[in-house]
């Protein structure tokens, strides 16, 4: 059934200026959108808009039983903050995060910032915001309760960065909840894994979404891309969270080791505190991520990805279309987009099987989750308690595989099987990955184990490692 639906959401990829919304067989997808006003959250700097308390975004999607209803158009995500409900009474505000989320939007599909667009650049992605979305504003709820998600966004990215993706998973049967997040204080609308906005306004929105509907929602399933997984692995180590489980898209993180700082407000914070993750993860990376944040949370069942051909903003719909509108302005035959299309897909699949098993909706065998995907590298269940590969084949088929190797072989085994793992996978033992390994034993003060490593790999092959 899964290989079915996979081959499904591939096929409908017809549109000109975007990834396929949601493919049969599914229900029509409704859309609201309303503010809510956090009583609970003073806010230090509201003169500013005019606001005395934190004012939340809601957006969700559902299944919804008004078949045949006029779709909105793409535009309508972020144009919709002025007709939605609370909007008339603080416009201040409503109007400064809609311009915020255009001009990032805009830059996001269209590679340049607005007032930078050439002429026909514009028209193109003028064309794309007026295309027809897969969803319809206002239409009744398919009655009965709804397993929920919880989509968050990248820091400095805009509301609508993965919609195809909210617009699926609805369609086949899940509310799922969005929002702007923007900081804390509302004093910009970017926000970052460490601010408690994310985690807050999540709250709220769940008890909105239980006012709205008259149906417990229980606890959701939350799906963060970049900073927002950051976020989201934080939220996981707060027992009282009303979440069930985590799925990371791309945190960034995943390529370095816990010795690189770089993320340490949010990947020391989960270490402290790792033995309070015990929901279930998702980490979705390239081929060349190290998990060892993923391995250190041992108190969780955690599912490993690896994806093919994807650059950091194809985990979202909003990379896919400016990959497509960046071609040429034509739907050029571009290899690398092609393959980033056909990954961005198979992601999509896979979160719907994942979130259909978790739920008890497939065949109940965690097996039947789709590893046969071109774009998808690996699927790797890394069970609780297991904080390391169980077995390291001769040849090393991930980054994962090869930092164990680094610290458990001699200088000269790792060389040896770094460079036949390159030989098979150029990205697993990149130099990215080799230097990472160098760099983080340097870090833990063991230079010797660097240098021999480096020397090693050199004197097999002449300039191995490019530093």
């Amino acid at each position: 059934m899964f290989a079915l639906a996979l081959a499904v959401v591939l096929q409908a990829t017809a549109a000109p200026t975007g990834p396929s919304r949601a493919a049969a067989p599914n229900q029509p997808v409704g859309f609201l959108q309303r503010w809510v006003i956090d009583s609970t959250r003073r806010l230090p700097n509201g003169e500013t808009y005019e606001l005395r308390y934190r004012p939340v975004l809601l957006n969700l999607w559902y299944p919804t039983v008004a078949a045949g209803g006029a779709r909105m158009p793409v535009r309508g995500y972020l144009d919709g903050l002025r007709s939605a409900s609370g909007a008339s009474a603080m416009p201040r505000y409503v109007d400064a995060l809609l311009a915020y989320q255009w001009s990032v939007a805009w830059k996001e599909v269209a590679g340049t910032a607005p007032d930078s667009t050439l002429p026909e650049r514009r028209r193109v992605v003028d064309a794309h915001f007026a295309s027809l979305s897969g969803a319809v504003r206002d239409a009744p709820m398919q009655p009965g309760d709804l397993p929920v998600v919880v989509y968050t966004q990248g820091a400095g990215s805009s509301l609508d960065d993965n919609v195809v993706l909210c617009e699926l998973l609805a369609s086949r049967g899940y509310a799922v909840i969005g929002s702007a997040y923007p900081a804390e204080a509302n004093d910009r609308f970017s926000t970052d894994a460490s601010d408690e906005s994310r985690r807050r306004d999540i709250r709220r929105l769940l008890q909105e979404v239980e006012r709205l509907t008259g149906r417990s929602t229980g606890r959701a399933v939350v799906i963060g891309h970049s900073a927002g997984a950051q976020a989201m692995l934080l939220m996981a180590t707060d027992p009282s969270a009303p979440i069930d489980g985590v799925l990371a898209f791309d945190t960034t993180q995943d390529y370095a080791g816990l010795t690189d700082h770089s993320w340490s407000y949010f990947t020391d914070r989960a270490v402290a505190e790792r033995r309070q993750v015990t929901r279930p993860l998702v980490f979705v990376a390239g081929p060349e991520a190290l998990f060892e944040l993923a391995d250190s949370l041992s108190e969780s069942p955690r599912t490993l990805v690896t994806m093919r051909g994807m650059r950091h903003n194809d985990y979202i719909s909003q990379g896919i279309v400016q990959r497509r509108l960046r071609a040429g302005f034509s739907d050029d035959d571009s290899t690398a987009r092609h393959a980033a299309e056909r990954g961005y897909h198979a992601l999509n699949a896979f979160t719907l099987r994942w979130l259909d098993e978790f739920h008890g909706r497939g065949s109940g065998a965690e097996a039947s989750i789709d590893r046969s995907a071109e774009a998808v590298t690996a699927v790797l269940t890394v069970p609780v308690g297991s904080s390391r590969p169980d077995a390291i084949p001769a040849v090393p088929t991930s980054a994962r595989q090869l930092r164990h190797l680094f610290w458990s072989a001699s200088v000269t085994e790792f060389a040896d099987r770094a460079l036949k793992a390159r030989q098979a996978d150029p990205q697993v033992a990149s130099d990215a990955v080799v230097m990472m390994l160098i760099v983080d034993a340097i870090r833990r003060g063991d230079a010797v184990r660097a240098r021999g490593v480096l020397a090693a790999l050199n004197a097999r092959a002449p300039n191995a490692i490019r530093v």
